[in-house]
């Protein structure tokens, strides 16, 4: 064996030796997007265990050190990057003293969450791992901690003391809970400098009295899909600067007049995809305030007079898909500021007059998909603004002559799958009144039949609207058969005279 062979199997033996002696691997690829926040993408890990060291492979970009990374992020699962996480090991804290940010994405196989020596990390999220519990521990030293986004991880339970450290918290999310975790109030008490909370796709099923008492600074408020059935009266007490508040998919079957009391800063509320079926206890008194209201997928056949009345502000509405029967006269009065309304997917076949009037600020409502039969000027009173009128999908056969004229600002009409019409005007400066005369002749005839909104032809013929009165049966076969023969008799003299012509050549 000469010199030269030893000196590699010295080197390979090295290397082996290296090698086993440093079983778990930390490597990063260190970017400075921006010029902002250094950060370690890790691209390759396997930490497994919190008692055997790290090895810390680093390749800095020059001029920087593990000091300067604020910012820790494991890879996509798309991206199958030997990455496995199952916890989080002190010294990857020794080695990233200054690090904020920590981003655990899906597939890293995280099973234990203690973030041990965390004083000065500021967000931390993690979606789809493995972790069993979230402990009264987990983030005993993350006093400057101010967002936390954990989801769709298979944890069984939360402890109720699990985040009563973190004083300085500002947004907090828990979504997919595999299991209820209905103390609520335990959880969030102390957390007085919350702004944000995004609790969905949950199994939480009863709102509990005094459960944001401590959460004065609290603005935006989701808990969509989870299984509440109702809102208890004072179940908001302490939210006065809670401005957004979005309770879709739930099973709320009722709301009570104090359901939202105390909400005097409440700007949008959403309760689309519920169960509500009465409004008769004027719920949205409290909520003065309000500038969007949807209650898309509910149950109600009317919309009682005043139900709103206070809501003064609102600018949108939505009582789409709500098995509405019929619109009571006088519904939106004293709503001047009013822009949006959709009456969507509902069971509406008429509208009374002055249903909607003075409307100043309206620019767009929609009634697709109901069947409504016609179209009288005096149910739109006033709506110097409106852009866009969506009647699209219903059964409408007729339309009282200048309806249109009487939106100056109207820029769409939108008429199709009708009976009567089948249009869609863009540009209202073309001359549109020819493309709804058959409706203007019904308005002003009747019809002698009124056809469903499901079939594919948009109408009879309008000879068929001329023949309206008694006996018209009768009276439009006698009239065609003399017509006819009035031109058989024109014809035989012009031939005769052609006759003449030509033997007088």
């Amino acid at each position: 064996m000469n010199l030269r062979s030893s000196f590699f199997i010295f080197i390979f033996l090295l290397k082996l030796s290296t090698f086993s002696q440093a079983s778990q691997v930390f490597k990063c690829l260190y970017q400075n997007p921006g010029e902002y926040v250094y950060s370690c993408y890790l691209i390759e890990a396997n930490i497994t265990n919190s008692s055997e060291p790290i090895e810390f492979i680093n390749d800095h970009i020059e001029g920087k050190t593990s000091k300067d990374v604020k910012s820790l992020v494991t890879p996509l699962e798309e991206f199958s990057f030997p990455v496995k996480l199952e916890l989080i090991h002190e010294q990857i804290f020794e080695e990233f003293p200054n690090i904020e940010f920590l981003y655990f994405t899906p597939g890293i196989g995280m099973k234990t969450l203690n973030l041990g020596n965390c004083a000065k990390i500021k967000e931390f999220e993690i979606y789809k791992n493995e972790i069993k519990e979230i402990l009264n521990n987990a983030f005993i030293n993350c006093k400057n901690m101010t967002k936390i986004s954990h989801g769709y991880c298979n944890s069984g339970s939360i402890e109720a003391g699990a985040l009563r450290h973190l004083t300085k918290l500002e947004e907090l999310t828990i979504t997919s809970f595999p299991t209820t975790f209905n103390h609520i109030k335990e959880l969030l008490s102390g957390l007085t400098n919350l702004q944000k909370i995004y609790f969905d796709n949950n199994l939480l099923e009863n709102f509990t009295t005094g459960i944001f008492n401590d959460l004065k600074k609290l603005e935006n408020l989701r808990m969509t899909n989870n299984k509440f059935t109702t809102i208890p009266a004072g179940v908001f007490d302490g939210l006065e600067n809670l401005i957004n508040l979005d309770l879709k998919s739930n099973q709320i079957t009722n709301l009570n007049q104090d359901s939202f009391k105390g909400l005097f800063k409440l700007d949008t509320l959403n309760l689309d995809f519920n169960y509500i079926s009465d409004l008769s206890s004027f719920p949205f008194n409290p909520l003065t305030s309000l500038t969007d209201l949807s209650l898309i997928k509910n149950s109600f056949p009317t919309l009682p007079t005043g139900f709103f009345e206070k809501n003064t502000k609102l600018l949108s509405v939505s009582f789409s898909s709500c098995d509405i029967k019929e619109i009571n006269t006088g519904i939106f009065d004293s709503h001047l500021s009013l822009s949006v309304i959709s009456l969507n997917n509902n069971q509406i076949t008429s509208l009374p007059p002055d249903a909607f009037k003075n409307l100043p600020n309206l620019t767009f409502i929609s009634f697709y998909n109901n069947s409504i039969k016609r179209l009288n000027s005096n149910s739109f009173v006033n709506l110097i603004k409106l852009d866009w009128f969506n009647i699209e999908f219903n059964q409408l056969d007729e339309i009282e002559p200048n309806f249109i004229r009487n939106f100056p600002k109207l820029r769409v009409f939108d008429a199709r799958r009708n009976i009567c019409t089948d249009k869609y005007l863009y540009d209202m400066s073309e001359p549109y009144d020819q493309w709804f005369s058959e409706c203007y002749y019904n308005w002003e005839y009747g019809r002698t039949t009124i056809k469903s909104s499901n079939e594919t032809s948009t109408s009879t013929t309008t000879e068929e609207y001329k023949s309206s009165t008694n006996n018209e049966q009768t009276s439009t076969v006698t009239t065609t058969t003399t017509v006819h023969g009035e031109i058989l008799k024109i014809k035989v003299e012009i031939l005769i005279l052609l006759i003449i012509f030509l033997n007088f050549l």
